[in-house]
């Protein structure tokens, strides 16, 4: 069982969440909170793991920021043209420097 302090982190984030998306309905804010909590939740013990850090923190920080690092890399990969100049450039120079 995790402790309370861990729960009471996942909200605050979750409420941060529902905050920074109030320019969208409220259903579609209610369900980019309760994806982001989702994220957190599930994925906080080996993000914690991996970076070292506590698991309440891997929990906060996921949940805060997970939606907008999958936005981010959508809207990166969603140009394609910019996808297939950056393989190519690095197709073509023998890979990131």
């Amino acid at each position: 069982m995790k402790p309370v302090e861990y729960y009471i982190a996942l909200l605050s984030a979750g409420l941060y969440v529902l905050f920074i998306n109030r320019h969208l309905t409220w259903l579609a804010g209610v369900w980019t909170t309760v994806i982001s909590v989702g994220l957190g939740y599930s994925l906080s013990a080996a993000a914690a793991e991996w970076t070292g850090r506590s698991e309440m923190f891997a929990a906060l920080a996921i949940t805060a920021f997970g939606m907008r690092v999958l936005d981010f890399i959508y809207a990166l990969l969603s140009d394609r043209a910019a996808v297939m100049q950056l393989i190519r450039d690095v197709l073509n120079r023998g890979g990131p420097r």
